[in-house]
């Protein structure tokens, strides 16, 4: 698409790829092993996503409004991945923002960033971040 959602799902979507030049790549209630790419938008949206990939150029990466487990964002300028609660997640960016960026609960997370910070969260539990735990206010088990 170009700037409207490559492949839209209003429930869930399984297994499925969408791309956007300017919008989002894949949206879905439910996205599993599913991806999504966008030049300036998100690259996946979900409310949850399990076993996704989401890039952009510009946008995020993947966010997900609930939880995401096992899932890939990244975005060059952008936040690579935003969630509430990640499992098992890894989120990069190329540029100076969040590389992983989660509200509440990380757990078995990697984050990372060039020039940003790697990991936010609430609470971190056996998560790396490549600028260290200043941006998690409650950091367990962390090298």
């Amino acid at each position: 698409s170009g700037s409207g959602t490559g492949l839209y799902a209003t429930q869930t979507a399984t297994g499925c790829y969408g791309t956007s030049t300017n919008g989002i790549g894949l949206s879905a209630a439910n996205a599993i092993n599913c991806g999504g790419s966008s030049g300036s938008g998100q690259g996946l949206y979900a409310v949850t996503a399990n076993n996704c990939q989401g890039q952009s150029g510009s946008g995020t990466g993947l966010y997900a409004t609930q939880t995401a487990t096992g899932c890939y964002g990244y975005s060059a300028n952008d936040n690579g991945l935003v969630v509430i609660v990640a499992n098992n997640c890894i989120g990069q960016c190329n540029g100076s923002s969040y590389g992983l960026f989660v509200y509440q609960i990380a757990t078995g997370c990697y984050g990372s960033s060039v020039s940003g910070v790697g990991l936010s969260a609430n609470i971190a539990n056996s998560c790396f971040s490549s600028s260290g735990d200043l941006s998690i206010a409650h950091p367990y088990n962390m090298p």
